[in-house]
């Protein structure tokens, strides 16, 4: 067997093995910038009062009126934008126990927003929001406990406090909360509790929700086993531009799974995810273009693709890739397939170092040198790109 007809061999068998199958979802808890940016680090502004009026009416120590003007500079309505003066005002408003005030001020410790970052002020303005209900700030104290930012870090406390923002119908805390129960970290394994938060959240929209309710449906896990169900929420996500859903969707018409089969449709939705950068949609669209699955063959397109995926570290995607250049298909040279079948195989790749000793046999020395010296050259340039 030739060497390009082994290449061939190993490229099929892989291929049959891990195209469709593997999903996207593993996404991370939600974090305090995520949820502030949700919730916005304010909430409402004054109506019907000039700002000359609400000034005076802070001047003069009225609360409301100066969480209304700090707001007004935090988020830069009708007034030129200014951190610093937002925090002094949502102090002043704070310190007479407005609770948004005291969440905001919260805020501005915590990213560090024009004054010095400091995770202890944070958590206490956090706190004594929390403690008069605020769901937000709630949520806020619990992540503070997860990250141990501010407060010493204690798992028990974080779900304690999520749960309280749960309860108060926060979809940041609910989702957490998921995570936690789906993952046993924090709180007893235990994927049904996990669905009933998931559900909670992508009831509210939120589209990290919705990804990994269509996740425990696809899988049955905490509950029965539904590919429509799936598909629903996977839609849900994608159509709010959630990059592991819109691949995750992908892969259903790809397979058939939920929906009718539909390999164009398949192509379209692994299109948005890739162009957000989901190494797993970039890579399937690269097998599309490859195979002619729902678009016309496009071998210099696959190779785009295989790159960008490969790029990020991806091992399957930089084993096509070596394959495309050592079998001339829309690129060209021992050298680079040398290359890349090494990462892949670094990345765990099983056939890869196999056939990259194969087309070894057909370089001359210099050309080995040459592929380990352009492999070192690319690791030392992308320090931050590693095999996956």
């Amino acid at each position: 067997m030739k060497a390009s007809q082994l290449i061939r061999a190993f490229q099929i068998c892989l291929l049959l093995a891990l195209t469709p199958s593997r999903l996207s979802g593993q996404t991370p808890r939600i974090g305090r910038d995520q949820a502030a940016a949700r919730a916005g680090a304010s909430r409402t502004s004054p109506s019907g009062k000039s700002i000359d009026e609400l000034r005076a009416k802070a001047g003069n120590g009225d609360a409301k009126a100066q969480y209304a003007l700090g707001a007004l500079y935090y988020e830069g309505k009708a007034i030129k934008q200014d951190y610093a003066e937002a925090a002094t005002w949502f102090r002043k408003a704070a310190e007479q126990k407005v609770e948004w005030a005291q969440y905001a001020l919260g805020c501005c410790y915590d990213f560090g927003q024009r004054i010095e970052q400091d995770h202890a002020q944070a958590f206490k303005w956090y706190r004594q929001a929390a403690e008069q209900g605020l769901p937000i700030a709630e949520f806020m104290v619990g992540d503070c406990y997860r990250t141990g930012e501010g407060v010493l870090g204690d798992m028990k406390e974080a779900v304690k406090w999520y749960r309280r923002a749960a309860d108060d119908d926060n979809p940041c805390a609910q989702y957490n909360l998921g995570l936690i129960y789906e993952q046993g970290l924090g709180a007893s394994l235990d994927v049904s509790e996990a669905a009933k938060w998931y559900r909670r959240a992508a009831q509210h929209g939120l589209p990290e929700a919705q990804l990994h309710l269509g996740q425990i449906y696809r899988e049955g896990k905490g509950v029965q086993k539904d590919p429509a169900e799936a598909v629903k929420w996977y839609r849900m996500a994608a159509e709010q531009g959630n990059a592991a859903a819109e691949y995750n969707l992908g892969v259903a018409y790809d397979q058939g799974f939920g929906v009718a089969e539909d390999a164009a449709e398949a192509l379209r939705w692994y299109r948005k995810a890739a162009g957000q950068g989901n190494v797993d949609g970039q890579y399937n669209l690269g097998q599309c273009y490859r195979e002619g699955r729902g678009v016309q063959k496009n071998y210099a397109e696959a190779v785009k693709w295989y790159r960008r995926a490969a790029e990020q570290g991806d091992a399957q995607a930089q084993y096509d890739l070596g394959a495309c250049y050592a079998n001339g298909e829309g690129v060209s040279g021992l050298v680079e397939a040398y290359k890349w079948f090494s990462f892949a195989a670094a990345g765990g790749n099983k056939g890869a170092k196999q056939v990259r000793d194969q087309i070894t046999r057909r370089m001359s020395r210099a050309e080995v040198e040459e592929g380990e010296r352009s492999a070192a050259a690319f690791v030392t340039k992308n320090e931050d790109i590693r095999p996956k």
